[in-house]
């Protein structure tokens, strides 16, 4: 027995997603986009089948990537060891949910498709691209809920309802109810680091943090320690809160490419932990979903307000703004840094200061910054943010504020 058309039809809808993704990243991999065309005709061709199927004009067609496999948790295992070793690739969530479908793991195979989905939702660069995914997402798992139960056993429809239902959940950002459902799922063949147990652990996390949420940046390390170290913190909130943090670093391995667990991790670690986390997800995915608000956790960290993270820029963004000025020889470039050399003192308009300051010694970039000091002190009354502009600018230039 097979998991509903309704499901299938969502699993279509995820090829697609998966391709979309594809060509995000084929600009990083000249050798993707060799296969890029054959896929995106593939994918369409599988979509138009499954919708097809879904509404009942045609049979529901088998691939032979849906030929029944005798060791499907073998290759499960496989796949598994691969994302571990070399991170997610698009595609390997509908393959794991046609394994698991095949040996009887109805809930592991809604997990895995809406793995597939939620990843490439990750990457979604546009507001309309991001609301698309996003509407697909919550209509697909909505319906797949009211389906199951006219084509599965009652037991499999359970638990596959169960995780359509945490999904939509997980995805909507109802913790409790998610992390609820994820519990009562029982599962033989569930892996201690798969795409539910970090649903689970992030549900978990946001769950806990709401009665333990301390100052965003409390616990860094400090010369001043306290004489008299604190007593053990057993069965506690914070100690339950520490608990679930190591869990979910000890996962990271299969979870370094995805902008959403690191964004998560920022939320919910302490200490410098949370800009490290921060920059990671806007470093995988700048425009993505999740970008805007990790910025506005690095900014409320380096005690700014929130608002100011439009104009954060991680030392990794900096550095490559800098980098392609100096290639193209073209100080124009530079001026992507402006907003966040504008900003009050903070580690990351100090950094991106001192880039720009190290690229003043040729002639071209320092005439750059002189003329653009001269436009800005040209205001007879600037606000506060061109006043700090032109400190920094007359510091690049000058060496001197």
């Amino acid at each position: 027995m097979k998991i509903c058309c309704y499901a299938r039809r969502i699993r279509a809808a995820a090829w697609v997603c998966g391709f979309l993704l594809l060509t995000t990243c084929a600009g990083k991999n000249g050798d993707a986009g060799g296969n890029a065309a054959e896929d995106a005709d593939e994918a369409c061709t599988e979509e138009t089948r499954f919708f097809a199927a879904s509404a009942g004009e045609q049979a529901v067609p088998r691939s032979s990537a849906q030929t029944p496999d005798a060791d499907w948790f073998d290759q499960i295992e496989r796949l598994a060891e691969k994302e571990r070793s070399g991170g997610f690739e698009s595609g390997a969530g509908l393959r794991e949910s046609t394994l698991r479908e095949q040996g009887g793991d109805y809930a592991g195979a809604v997990f895995a498709t809406f793995k597939e989905l939620f990843w490439a939702y990750s990457f979604a660069e546009g507001e309309e691209r991001q609301q698309s995914l996003e509407s697909m997402i919550e209509a697909g798992f909505r319906g797949l809920v009211e389906n199951l139960a006219q084509m599965l056993d009652p037991v499999s429809a359970h638990a596959a309802g169960q995780a359509a239902g945490a999904c939509s959940a997980f995805f909507a950002g109802r913790y409790e109810e998610a992390g609820a459902l994820i519990a009562g799922i029982k599962r033989a063949d569930a892996e201690p680091d798969e795409f539910s147990v970090w649903m689970g652990l992030v549900c978990d996390l946001e769950n806990a943090g709401k009665a333990a949420k301390p100052d965003i940046r409390a616990d860094i390390q400090s010369d001043v320690r306290p004489r008299t170290p604190p007593a053990p913190d057993t069965g506690t909130e914070e100690s339950a809160l520490r608990h679930l943090r190591a869990s979910y670093a000890a996962i990271r391995s299969r979870y370094e490419t995805l902008p959403a667990y690191w964004y998560f991790g920022a939320r919910n670690m302490k200490g410098e932990s949370i800009p490290a986390y921060a920059e990671r997800a806007v470093n995988l995915s700048p425009e993505g979903p999740y970008a805007a608000d990790a910025r506005a956790m690095i900014a409320e960290f380096s005690g700014l307000s929130q608002a100011d993270g439009r104009s954060i820029l991680t030392m990794y963004e900096i550095e490559t703004i800098v980098v392609n000025a100096v290639q193209a020889g073209n100080p124009e470039l530079l001026a992507a840094l402006f907003p966040l050399a504008a900003l009050p003192d903070n580690p990351y308009t100090l950094y991106a200061a001192g880039a720009m300051r190290g690229v003043a010694s040729d002639g071209r970039f320092k005439n750059y910054f002189d003329a653009y000091l001269r436009s800005v002190t040209q205001n007879k009354k600037p606000d506060k943010a061109q006043s700090r502009l032109a400190e920094r600018l007359a510091y690049i230039v000058r060496g001197s504020l």
